[in-house]
């Protein structure tokens, strides 16, 4: 009988039993894992911000034939091209790229459930330790929090997976063709985010831990590292030819320090176990809580390695022990040196599956040793089985909650695809008003993904960041100045909270053309020949800070900062002060004379939020010791506010006061 229709004649036989039902379970959870994803991302599709948006200019422009360009006109090189030559595929035959990301990373997420289900069933020996190591991959936080995005981790974490498990059974058997297949996921993996690269490195490190002669060995580990380094390889060569560049622009390294870095990875960590539950409580709880977990996992360690019968699978602990200590290893140092951002839960998510897999595989081997005493063996293993089981619930009762806010208002606020921005006032000005001379923005990536790409060719120009003196404004001045058109007009867009984060820094400057603010951004024209007044500025802001803190502000409030309120406007002050106590999230929750006088969006929650990060508001400079920050009030009746600072840690202040005068606020001077 033919393979395949032997195999589609075993599937009309098949009938559940003892034997098979752990598989039906996983492949169960499999597809409820995939139905979650779908779930999540039903109402607002799955969540688009700054890289999504770029995935998805890139395959539209490949799918219509223009290669891998990104909304802004700029070649798409920063990233691998893999992941929008995906959803192009779905684009060129009308299934639509974001649709289809959507889907294909919902069913990437249940194929990662399947992959690691399977093979726990067939490494491990208790079947129920196998499914339950299972169901926490079903429920791991990070994991569904992610594949709601529409990035690249669903896919990457799959390849590297597949990979590994592909590398194990090549040191295990000797043969070729999982050599080959081990290569080509680890090939893939590499054009799917450049950070594949540690695969590529593993894979030939292990193929020289395998079997036979160090020739041999060596002759293994080199044809992976060709197989593995022809895609990469292809892809830095055409980054090379296009842009000058083998992976874009990564001249802005962050400087930090291998200390810090591994602080950052460490606090990921306490993400992952504790999903910052007890942050308010114990700001450093990863400490504790690592060195408990570290102790009783080195006793296992112990104890597995003495005994005999590990030697049989020594080359799993190998494969899926050594690749997280790799990967960590490169991201801690390689990192602060390429990205110029902190080491965040993205970086490390990779490494989540293979941990809780070796984990998995070290605890059945801790209880399948005969000789161990029972209460020695049962304390360590009842604590960890009482700890995970309350992190399975603490995640479930988590994704829940994320799941029925995302149907209801989208999948995190600060993203492109919310009930946020379902009307978004200045898109729509600009959608209904000429204006002439390029455009400059911060925000372009939401223009093109709100305006359904109808302005790209409006003569919009892309100018990243923020627009505060200190950072970004001396490009935009920069810009305005050199290029002699008629009229320079600039769109300033900054966030998702109406009332907040206006660049507001632009009212300072003189000269400048208030051309319309809206409750989400603003459009202001600089006119020919404008030139930066840099003195001019700073006695603005200066006189203007001081007219409302000093003069006619009246102080409601005082702990780490003094606040103010002059008519609807709030004024945050410090003295002495350094930029690091700006660097908190300030939140502001407003509680309305009448609850309907909220926006529709937010009166569900009975109160207004209004939350900001110094850096993206109205004034984001300091002036010697002293910082300000100023947020203009909305027009309703107040009954009180609630304000104070926040960070990864938890919130570090708060007060709560009536507001004394609901009359007008002074103006910035022109």
């Amino acid at each position: 009988m033919p393979p395949m229709r032997r195999a589609l004649a075993s599937v009309a036989h098949f009938r559940p039993n003892r034997r098979n039902l752990p598989v039906l379970l996983v492949v169960a959870m499999a597809l409820l894992g995939t139905a979650h994803i779908l779930v999540r991302t039903w109402t607002y599709g799955a969540a688009v911000g700054y890289d999504a948006t770029r995935y998805l200019a890139a395959a539209e422009n490949l799918a219509a034939g223009a290669g891998l360009i990104s909304f802004d006109g700029r070649q798409y090189t920063h990233w691998p091209p893999l992941f929008p030559m995906l959803l192009a595929f779905f684009e060129y035959i009308g299934f639509g790229a974001e649709e289809a990301g959507r889907w294909m990373n919902g069913i990437l997420f249940g194929l990662i459930i399947l992959v690691s289900g399977i093979w726990l069933l067939r490494t491990l020996r208790s079947r129920l330790l196998a499914l339950g190591a299972t169901c926490a991959i079903l429920v791991a936080f990070s994991l569904t929090d992610r594949s709601s995005y529409l990035m690249t981790e669903p896919l990457f974490i799959l390849l590297l997976l597949l990979g590994l498990i592909q590398m194990e059974t090549f040191l295990k058997s000797g043969k070729n063709t999982p050599l080959v297949l081990a290569a080509l996921c680890f090939g893939l993996a590499a054009v799917t985010r450049y950070a594949g690269i540690t695969g590529i490195a593993f894979g030939f490190l292990m193929a020289l831990a395998g079997r036979g002669r160090f020739g041999g060995r060596l002759k293994s580990g080199l044809t992976l590292g060709v197989i593995a380094s022809i895609p990469l390889l292809a892809v830095l060569l055409y980054n090379q030819v296009i842009s000058g560049t083998l992976a874009g622009d990564r001249s802005f390294a962050s400087g930090q320090s291998l200390l810090v870095s591994l602080r950052q990875t460490l606090s990921v960590f306490d993400q992952w176990v504790t999903l910052n539950r007890y942050q308010d409580y114990f700001e450093f709880f990863y400490i504790p809580v690592g060195i408990v977990l570290g102790i009783m996992c080195f006793m296992v360690f112990l104890v597995v390695f003495r005994h005999e019968k590990i030697q049989n699978d020594i080359h799993t602990i190998l494969t899926f022990g050594l690749f997280p200590v790799v990967y960590l290893g490169m991201i801690i140092i390689i990192v602060p040196l390429s990205a110029g951002a902190p080491i965040d839960d993205r970086y490390l998510l990779p490494v989540y599956v293979p941990i809780l897999l070796i984990s998995a595989v070290f605890l059945d081997k801790f209880l399948s040793i005969d000789k161990i005493s029972i209460l020695y063996k049962w304390i360590p293993v009842s604590i960890i089985v009482i700890g995970i089981m309350v992190h399975i619930g603490f995640s479930v009762e988590r994704n829940v909650s994320d799941t029925s806010e995302a149907l209801k208002q989208g999948y995190k606020g600060q993203l492109w695809n919310t009930a946020y921005w379902d009307e978004p006032e200045v898109i729509s000005w600009l959608e209904n008003n000429d204006i002439y001379g390029k455009i400059y923005s911060r925000a372009f990536d939401l223009i093109w993904y709100r305006s359904q790409r109808s302005m790209i060719d409006r003569g919009y120009f892309w100018l990243g960041g923020y627009f505060w003196l200190d950072e970004t404004l001396p490009g935009l001045l920069e810009a305005v100045e050199e290029k002699p058109h008629p009229s320079h007009v600039v769109l300033v867009n900054t966030g998702p909270v109406p009332h907040a984060s206006y660049a507001e820094t632009i009212h300072f400057l003189p000269g400048v053309e208030i051309v319309a603010e809206l409750s989400d951004g603003g459009v202001y024209r600089f006119p020919a020949g404008w030139r930066f007044d840099e003195e001019s500025y700073r006695a603005n802001v200066a006189r203007y800070l001081s007219e409302i803190t000093e003069e006619s502000g009246e102080r409601v409030a005082s702990d780490e900062f003094d606040v103010f309120v002059n008519g609807r406007t709030l004024v945050y002050a410090r003295e002495p002060c350094v930029p690091a106590d700006m660097e908190a999230w300030f939140f502001v929750h407003i509680d309305p004379d009448d609850p309907d006088d909220l926006p529709e969006k937010r009166r569900r929650w009975g109160f207004d939020n209004l939350d900001f990060l110094f850096t993206r508001h109205r004034q984001a400079t300091w002036f010697g010791e002293k910082c300000l920050a100023v947020l203009d009030l909305p027009d309703y009746g107040i009954a009180a506010i609630r304000t104070g600072q926040y960070d990864d840690t938890g919130q570090l202040w708060s007060v709560e006061f009536a507001l004394p005068d609901q009359g007008e606020s002074s103006p910035p001077p022109r």
